[in-house]
């Protein structure tokens, strides 16, 4: 859910009508993942893990053996079978902080200006498979919309969130009445916004039963590199 994987623009080959409106958003998009890149630094972070009401507590250090290690509990075996999935998975793809202009947002498409004031403009746009990360969320990307938020001073991805307008049903048996992923985004010591928060929300119903999932991940980028 948290890997970042990297791409380059591909969409500014538009009809002129199209491109009168989808055109104005990718510039800004592709500076800001421009700019994060350049300022990027290795810092040590903690994060917070919830799903269903059970969490875990973690420190990255880019120059630790491991990586990824456990605080709270202190080791694997105080973690429920699905949390412990849940770190091994962590463990294995973290490398680094969560930019919020990470280089899969290179892959949206139809960003479309929605509404701005003087200090941040919101885009809509439509996801990809190559923009989203999980491949539960890949396999649904093309019943959700998303709106992307610019913070025009610092040119910057300030918020993210992807949503499905209507519910959908991806198999036959199976009905999606919510699903909502939320990228809340904070300032990093060196000026970029990092994800503090990201959560995910689905309200399902399949073979008669309602499946609920409610997952949160927070993250705290410490103050200097360790």
């Amino acid at each position: 859910m948290f890997r970042i994987a990297i791409a380059s623009i591909a969409l500014m080959c538009l009809a002129d009508s199209a491109s009168a409106q989808t055109r104005p958003g990718l510039p800004l998009v592709q500076q800001a993942i421009t700019d994060t890149a350049r300022a990027r630094v290795d810092y040590a972070f903690q994060l917070e893990h919830v799903f269903g009401g059970e969490s875990f507590r973690a420190l990255f250090a880019p120059g630790g053996q491991p990586r990824v290690r456990l605080i709270a509990p202190a080791n694997r075996d105080g973690l429920s079978e699905q949390l412990r999935t849940d770190f091994d998975y962590i463990a294995q793809h973290t490398e680094g902080v969560p930019w919020c202009a990470n280089e899969i947002l290179a892959h949206i498409r139809d960003v479309r200006l929605v509404r701005e004031d003087a200090a941040v403009a919101v885009y809509s746009f439509q996801p990809t498979a190559q923009s989203v990360t999980g491949e539960q969320t890949r396999q649904v990307v093309n019943h959700l919309r998303g709106e992307i938020t610019i913070d025009k001073a610092r040119r910057d991805v300030s918020h993210l969130r992807l949503f499905a307008p209507r519910p959908f049903r991806p198999y036959p048996i199976a009905r999606v009445d919510v699903y909502t992923i939320t990228t809340a985004c904070a300032l990093a010591p060196n000026g970029r916004y990092y994800v503090s928060e990201q959560t995910r929300q689905v309200r399902s119903n399949a073979f008669g039963r309602s499946f609920n999932i409610d997952v949160v991940r927070r993250n705290r980028v410490l103050a200097s590199p360790q």
